[in-house]
């Protein structure tokens, strides 16, 4: 195999490797954003609960219809 038969293959194979991971990175940055939302919901989930809790500690009721 000559060099320039050599290099050819080393560019298919570098082409192959970059389209590999130009899609696993998309599928990363997917999953990232999901992550991202799943936390603010878990964020906002929280703030809930601690009001809750805080009128829980402040008057002594709790108010169950909800869990």
């Amino acid at each position: 195999m000559t060099e320039i038969e050599k290099l050819i293959e080393e560019k298919k194979t570098f082409k192959k490797l970059f389209k590999y991971c130009w899609e696993e990175s998309k599928e990363l940055i997917k999953e990232n954003e999901t992550l991202k939302k799943q936390i603010e919901n878990l964020k906002e989930e929280n703030e809930i609960l601690e009001d809750k809790l805080n009128i829980v500690q402040v008057t002594g009721e709790a108010d169950f219809r909800e869990l």
